[in-house]
């Protein structure tokens, strides 16, 4: 078992493609706005954005006032204006933006590069999924970008946002309390 540095996921407020990563911080899940200081990083050396930048500048805000690095990821068009120039940049921020592909790709993609470049005690490179999962997770990946980016490509997409958008209720940890029980 590898020993993980402190991590601070934050994604989308009931986004039903990032409810796989760690458990969350939740933004956009109340009427205020969510400041910085909300959030407790003390001890925390990344903090992930999955599937979402915060309001604009947010991301910025938290790299200058916390040691941790910060790592974006998002693929909206509506994310293009929250990204700083590269020379507004913080060194310890970083943002993954790709139009072209989804978050949740780009996010699996992201943490298995990272676990692989880990080494286990035994000295081998761990993988973040077991080998027998992997076609079928990676598969279920594609079809979140498919209709992510709206292609509507794949057999059965449309059915297949139908079936994610009836659990939606259940991807809020607040109302469900047990998410993260049920998907570990």
């Amino acid at each position: 078992m590898i020993s993980l540095p402190p991590l601070g996921p934050l994604f989308r407020y009931k986004s039903p493609h990032t409810v796989w990563e760690p458990e969350p911080t939740e933004m956009g899940s109340s009427s205020r706005k969510t400041q910085v200081e909300d959030l407790n990083v003390e001890g925390i050396n990344k903090c992930y954005f999955l599937d979402f930048l915060g309001p604009k500048g947010f991301a910025v805000d938290l790299s200058q006032k916390s040691p941790c690095q910060v790592i974006g990821f998002d693929h909206r068009k509506s994310s293009v204006s929250k990204i700083p120039s590269p020379e507004d940049c913080p060194e310890n921020l970083k943002f993954h933006f790709d139009l072209e592909r989804s978050s949740s790709n780009a996010v699996y993609e992201y943490f298995s590069n990272e676990l692989a470049d880990m080494k286990s005690p035994n000295g081998e490179a761990e993988g973040l999924l077991n080998p027998e999962d992997r076609d079928r997770i990676e598969m279920v990946l594609k079809y979140i970008e498919d209709g992510d980016l709206c292609r509507w490509k794949l057999p059965d997409i449309k059915a297949f946002n139908i079936g994610l958008s009836g659990w939606r209720s259940k991807f809020n940890s607040i109302t469900n309390p047990c998410m993260y029980e049920q998907v570990g």
